[in-house]
């Protein structure tokens, strides 16, 4: 914890340095700094505001997963087809056949694709 004069000591040393930052101001020196950094926080800032954010290659990716055919969908979870759907029925999913998709026994479900994803994804 910081010593009851720290916070006295600090004051004064922010006061000095405060006229610096005003000189700073009067004389534009900081117009192209603050214009960039404003600049950049609209190019982040604007998109997630109109919620268009949250397209990052992950989400699609894991997205473009949950359209894929339990058979095709099986190898890249290091498992056969029947096993699987045989996951899926033990987590209490309804799984028709082997080319159903995450997202139609999700829609079945009715959860999210991606939380069905989640749910199936091998621990290690």
């Amino acid at each position: 914890m910081a010593e009851p004069g720290a916070a006295a000591a600090v004051y004064p040393a922010c006061l000095a340095k405060l006229g610096a930052l005003l000189g700073y101001i009067r004389r534009r020196t900081l117009l192209v700094p603050v214009a960039a950094t404003l600049l950049a926080a609209a190019f982040f800032g604007i998109p997630a505001a109109l919620g268009r954010g949250g397209n990052e290659p992950p989400i699609r990716a894991a997205l473009l997963l949950t359209q894929v055919p339990l058979s095709q969908l099986a190898p890249l979870l290091k498992t056969t087809p029947e096993g699987l759907q045989t996951t899926l029925w033990q987590r209490g999913y309804m799984v028709v056949s082997q080319t159903a998709t995450l997202a139609s026994v999700a829609e079945s479900a009715g959860k999210p694709a991606v939380r069905v994803l989640f749910d199936i994804l091998p621990a290690n």
